[in-house]
């Protein structure tokens, strides 16, 4: 993606851009590729989160997609094995399904998109087996390795599933060790960083996105900087409430969510 466009609006609004790996090296200084910049007014981090591999035997030894290399192939695979039956490995299958790729969805808890209320993963698991989506729900993985040209999935129930391409969509997770953010004083093993109804972490540093915790969705993200951006110029603001959020599972037919 050549993001030449971008970069040149948001320099000519007075912006510099810099780019690298940037990490909190106190309350207001950030490092990036051996340069230091003191922030006068505050830091936003806004980093998002990464897939999130679990631990599986073999899993190490095989080369699997996450949904970063699925989303940037230019090649359909004959067959394809989607770990995680959630929003994500659904819309992702679901879509290589109708591009006539063999699909097979493999889920550890009973239903798919376990998430959302049941009765919708019981509708979208009958719609997947309509169109040809193999679903295996209340399936753990025991083993994944290689099997000629496929890459092997043996499940606790018996089962061996296999694909060319093995496509782990298992959830994301916020790393706040790449960040540093242990420089401001946050444990840095926590699944998320905390931040107060401002978007605040501390004292000059504030916190937007799916590094948050509070969903990982765009419009969440925009709807903190917002409030974070009205914070940190000293504006009058509503805090940040999170008792309706709104969302929506991009299968066919899409599940939407809103409140509890």
């Amino acid at each position: 993606w050549d993001d030449s466009v971008a970069v040149g609006r948001f320099e000519a609004r007075g912006g510099r851009f810099v780019r690298g790996r940037g990490v909190l090296t106190g309350p207001s200084t950030v490092t990036v590729a051996g340069q230091s910049f003191t922030a006068s007014r505050g830091i936003v981090v806004a980093t998002g989160s990464r897939a999130a591999v679990p631990p599986l035997p073999g899993l190490a030894e095989v080369d699997y997609w996450t949904t970063h290399e699925a989303i940037e192939t230019d090649e359909l695979p004959e067959s394809l094995v989607v770990l995680g039956g959630g929003a994500v490995g659904c819309e992702l299958g679901q879509v290589f399904s109708r591009f006539g790729v063999d699909v097979t969805v493999v889920e550890a808890v009973d239903r798919l998109v376990p998430a959302d209320e049941p009765e919708a993963g019981t509708q979208l698991a009958e719609v997947f087996t309509s169109e040809g989506i193999a679903v295996h729900t209340s399936a753990t993985v025991t083993e994944v390795h290689r099997d000629g040209s496929r890459i092997a999935v043996d499940l606790d129930t018996g089962k061996t599933v296999a694909a060319p391409r093995l496509l782990v969509a298992t959830g994301r997770r916020a790393d706040l060790a790449a960040v540093r953010l242990g420089a401001v004083g946050t444990d840095e093993s926590q699944r998320a960083v905390p931040v107060d109804d401002r978007l605040r972490v501390t004292d000059g540093v504030w916190a937007i996105g799916d590094i948050t915790g509070k969903g990982e969705f765009t419009h969440v993200a925009m709807y903190q900087s917002a409030i974070a951006a009205a914070d940190i110029l000293g504006e009058e603001h509503t805090p940040a409430r999170y008792h309706a959020v709104p969302r929506v599972t991009f299968t066919d037919p899409e599940i939407g969510a809103v409140g509890l």
